[in-house]
């Protein structure tokens, strides 16, 4: 540290500065002199004890962010209660100085203590157990997962996330970290990046194209449920090969031919609802072997009641002496009863609005005589928009519902979300080729007269090839676009807001300074807003040319929501190619051309747009599997339909008897399909007899811990028997 000294009106201060930015507009951080005050800016006093000013890096798993004008007294009752629980801290300011950092670390031995305490299940050197529970007095037992460190920086985010919320009488902190911000104690709170990890992640990662994804590092870093995704979605892009080749070469023949429908389509159509059932089949069994690796297979966290979930304390009735946060049931149904009709309603005006689409497209067609191709995809590129907005309108609206629900958990949260945003957002993503596949020509809407809304030259299959062209080309394009470009442009805008404030800051005290003694810019005071202006002028000069620290750019990102929209938009993808596929074979090319990208543009946000997220620990992907299962199904009833309805195999052929085609057809496949899942084994036979002989071996290592442990006592019972008879005699 070095001082430099500068003169404020009569009195001599000296502005500490250090590698930790303490310096700039706003709360500075002063020491008088000669009994002189401390300079006070507009932001309020600091004291100097605030400020742990240590020397050299300080490497930390978590981060607190407090406003220098702030509640002084809540922020040091946080520190302290964070050295309570033998955690360490390290204070800093922003270059700005309105905001105060709070780095937080824990020695190695706190983090064993904790592992030990949670009982951490850690890999052992022994391949045999595979894992074990972590205790310090084996630790030689265990792997290092580098050569300077025995837990890697994931593990140490959880361990530290752990004691932070763990109560104090368990040695933690009983912080409610959610509520923290919500309650005004803190601006935000954020596990903090790991620069060589995260440095090796995007060499390794995010810029190469070709490799498969490093999902063990992936998941040391971030924690089994990113993990997961990851390996989901390339899994998915992986397998999108075969029926993306495939219509590529379909589509080829379609173009060349210069027509829609072509004879290899009905067996494409088959073809597609049998990919997606081998799909879920294999992912499972791939899904399970990720699960043995990362030692997830029995993985169980008791849920604690979520932030924003209100209800009245009382005993558990069946666990006699638990007191626990309940919520009527009947409450909760109560409100079912208004958020259902509410979101089918919206539901409702989604289908009237795709079918007013429609509509326009046939005017288009009929009154205006526009070719198929340009009405099409018109209408498309329309529906496209239309679907955008009404999702993310939509989705404000779940997450409203969803938390005036008050559900317990996350897990209750997540489930009745999903079912919410991807009910709608499915009927709103494919209402407008169901009619175009299904009902056009036989109902007839908004005026539509039926007989004369009919597919041109009898080509169904055509029109709706333009109209999923032209709407799944353009939710992809889109879709990229926000995803990866908002959250950069939105730390971008933070940062340069900050810059701009500090500008405006020495303008203001420049055009002061140079104005006469009294014609200050404060009405009261006029000298003392001359010293206002003239500090936060010092400090934008000062604050000039300095670089924003590691730890505040990470403040500046916007925090991860999780994965749920990833998921949602795969899942909605994954309808795209397996239900409408056949009309538009380009699909799963395109599909998979942006699934590669995708992985990609998935890993640079949670590497370098978003804030670190939490270590979160899963063993599978969740609900979302049974929708795919959902899906799945569907595939094989909307192909069997497409088949006799849509493609030209069955023009001879009365409605009754398509139908009676397309019910026998549907049938025999989806008696095919649960045979194969029946046949094909969840669990991996190497993956079974791997999982049993950790076991055997687990309970034998615990067996003779158990025997160690009862000769210990054998021979402290033996030494004090033995005393009893000396004193006796």
């Amino acid at each position: 540290e070095h001082t430099q000294t500068f003169t404020q009106n009569r009195s001599q201060v000296r502005v500490m500065a250090s590698g930790y930015a303490i310096g700039g507009a706003g709360g500075a951080v002063v020491e008088a002199t000669d009994g002189e005050q401390p300079l006070t800016s507009s932001l309020g006093q600091l004291d100097l004890n605030d400020i742990d000013m240590g020397a050299g890096e300080f490497s930390c798993e978590w981060c607190f962010v407090f406003a220098v004008d702030g509640d002084r007294d809540e922020r040091k009752k946080i520190v302290k209660t964070l050295k309570a629980a033998g955690l360490e801290t390290r204070l800093s300011l922003s270059r700005d100085e309105d905001e105060i950092f709070c780095k937080v670390s824990a020695s190695e031995e706190r983090f064993e203590d904790e592992a030990e305490r949670i009982e951490y299940e850690k890999e052992l050197k022994d391949e045999r157990r595979g894992w074990g529970k972590f205790r310090v007095d084996i630790k030689e037992e265990f792997k290092w997962k580098s050569k300077t460190s025995f837990f890697s920086s994931g593990e140490r985010v959880y361990l530290m996330e752990n004691i932070l919320r763990s109560p104090n009488t368990d040695g933690g902190c009983g912080f409610d970290l959610d509520r923290l911000s919500k309650e005004k104690k803190c601006v935000m709170n954020f596990a903090v990046t790991h620069k060589e990890e995260l440095e090796w992640l995007a060499k390794h990662w995010v810029s190469v194209w070709t490799d498969d994804q490093p999902l063990n590092e992936i998941r040391d870093y971030f924690g089994e449920k990113i993990a997961m995704y990851f390996a989901w979605l390339g899994f998915y892009t992986s397998l999108l090969w075969v029926p993306g080749i495939l219509g590529f070469i379909l589509f080829l023949m379609q173009t060349f031919a210069k027509s829609s429908d072509s004879v290899m389509v009905p067996y494409y159509c088959v073809f597609l609802a049998f990919w997606a059932t081998g799909f879920l089949e294999f992912w499972k069994r791939k899904q399970v072997s990720l699960a043995y690796d990362w030692n997830v297979m029995d993985f169980e966290e008791e849920e604690k009641p979520r932030p924003e979930f209100n209800g009245v304390m009382r005993e558990n009735p069946l666990i006699p002496g638990k007191w626990e946060l309940y919520y009527e049931p009947w409450r909760r149904y109560l409100k079912y009863s208004m958020s259902i009709p509410l979101s089918f309603m919206i539901i409702m005006s989604v289908i009237v609005g795709t079918l007013g689409i429609m509509a326009l497209r046939y005017f288009m067609l009929v009154t205006k005589e526009m070719s198929q191709g340009a009405g099409g995809t018109i209408a498309g590129i329309l529906n496209g928009i239309f679907m955008v907005v009404m999702n993310n309108l939509y989705q404000g609206v779940a997450e409203k519902l969803n938390d005036w629900e008050n559900h317990r958990t996350d897990t209750d949260y997540e489930n009745n979300l999903t079912m919410k945003v991807f009910l709608f957002q499915f009927i709103n993503s494919f209402t407008s080729l169901f009619y175009i596949g299904f009902i056009k020509g036989n109902v007839g809407v908004f005026g539509i007269d039926a007989s004369k809304d009919q597919c041109k030259n009898n080509d169904c299959i055509g029109e709706l090839r333009f109209q999923l062209g032209g709407l799944f080309v353009f939710k992809t394009v889109l879709g990229q676009i926000l995803e990866i470009g908002v959250p950069f442009l939105k730390q971008k805008i933070k940062v340069w807001k900050e810059g701009r404030a500090l500008d405006k800051a020495e303008r203001m005290g420049s055009e002061v300074e140079a104005a006469p003694r009294g014609a200050g810019r404060d009405d009261v005071d006029p000298e003392a807003g001359r010293d206002r202006a003239r500090s936060l002028a010092h400090y934008a000069k000062e604050s000039e040319g300095k670089q924003m620290s590691f730890i505040e750019f990470e403040s500046k990102k916007e925090v991860f929501k999780g994965t749920f929209d990833e998921y949602n938009e795969m899942i909605i993808q994954f309808g795209f190619v397996t239900l409408f596929a056949a009309a538009f074979p380009l699909t799963p090319f395109i599909a998979l051309l942006n699934n590669i990208t995708e992985i990609r543009g998935d890993a640079l946000k949670v590497c370098r747009a978003v804030q670190r997220p939490p270590f979160k620990r899963a063993e599978n992907i969740g609900t979302w599997y049974g929708i795919l299962e959902i899906m799945a199904v569907l595939a094989v009833i909307v192909n069997c339909f497409m088949i006799a309805f849509v493609t030209d195999a069955f023009d001879d052929k009365s409605t009754a008897t398509r139908l009676w085609i397309a019910v026998i057809l549907e049938h025999m496949i989806l008696i095919i399909k649960f045979f194969v899942q029946w046949a094909i084994p969840d669990v991996p036979e190497d993956v079974e007899a791997g999982y049993e002989i950790r076991k055997y071996y687990e309970a034998l290592h615990d067996a003779e811990i158990k025997k160690d442990e009862l000769a210990e006592k054998q021979a402290l019972f033996d030494e004090k028997m033995a005393q009893i008879r000396d004193d006796d005699l």
